[in-house]
């Protein structure tokens, strides 16, 4: 079959121009109708629509904001008189992935493939008809489902997730500490930049130290240390500090990941 081709265009853009319409039909703007194919070559790939924007695209001087190869604008869908509802509208949908025909043995179909690079959700995502709006900050976590269609932002398993910790300061008379940023799972205890192994975990959110400590003590809570159980005194770091030229003193702040600062020096 011969190629045919649109090129003979007096200005630089195809348009497609569809006019105003009203009355009886469902006019569409383009419609693509591809034919039956048989007998094609073995082995050999068959695209059936390429649209072939690999080519150079230059720009004078100056920054752009945005720049797409490939826009999609939102349709307004609106009913004449009275409200009337739509059930489910898309601007982009895909049936469904490609299907098994005779003697045809799929390893793997894929209604959509993003070969390489960045994938951008900026909106919602909605995942088998489970709307999820996903956290306000850029949180490490996992996506998880509660086995009822709920889905949820919660922290990574032990292992996976990277450290994360907050710091606080008790009160005299204070046992009970409760995390607001992290959770218990995986979590360990500094007091003063000195390791606290006794202690009792009551929930995800909230344990119970062994003894209170003076007003103004700073704790140091940390879900995946990955020092778990490297223990180092105020002097050793102190010292260990000076024999790298580190003033301590300017780095007072730093004594409270004590075990952190050890293993690195």
């Amino acid at each position: 079959m011969a190629r045919k081709f649109l090129n003979d265009i007096s200005t630089t853009t195809l348009l497609v121009n569809q006019p105003a319409h009203a009355g009886g039909g469902m006019p569409k703007a383009l419609e693509v109708l591809a034919g039956i194919l048989t007998s094609l070559p073995a082995s050999t790939e068959n695209i059936d629509v390429n649209i072939a924007l690999a080519r150079n695209v230059q720009f004078l001087n100056g920054a752009l904001t945005t720049q797409r190869a490939i826009l999609f604008q939102a349709p307004t869908y609106a009913f004449a008189t009275t409200d009337s509802h739509i059930g489910t509208a898309a601007t982009v949908a895909i049936l469904g992935a490609p299907i098994s025909g005779d003697h045809c043995i799929q390893d793997l179909s894929l209604a959509l493939w993003v070969q390489s690079g960045r994938t951008r959700l900026a909106g919602d995502l909605d995942v088998k008809n489970v709307p999820y709006t996903w956290p306000t900050s850029n949180s490490l976590g996992v996506m998880t489902n509660d086995g009822t269609g709920v889905l949820g932002w919660n922290n990574a398993p032990v292992g996976v997730a990277s450290t994360r910790s907050e710091t606080q300061t008790l009160t005299s008379g204070q046992t009970v500490v409760t995390v607001t940023t992290i959770t218990t799972e995986g979590l360990a205890v500094y007091i003063e930049g000195a390791r606290e192994d006794e202690f009792t975990i009551n929930s995800s959110t909230q344990i119970t130290l062994t003894r209170s400590y003076p007003t103004g003590t700073k704790i140091f809570l940390v879900q995946n240390d990955p020092y778990s159980g490297v223990y180092v005194t105020p002097a050793a770091l102190t010292a260990a500090m000076a024999a790298h030229n580190i003033d301590a003193a300017a780095h007072a702040a730093l004594f409270a990941k004590a075990a952190y600062l050890a293993v690195a020096l």
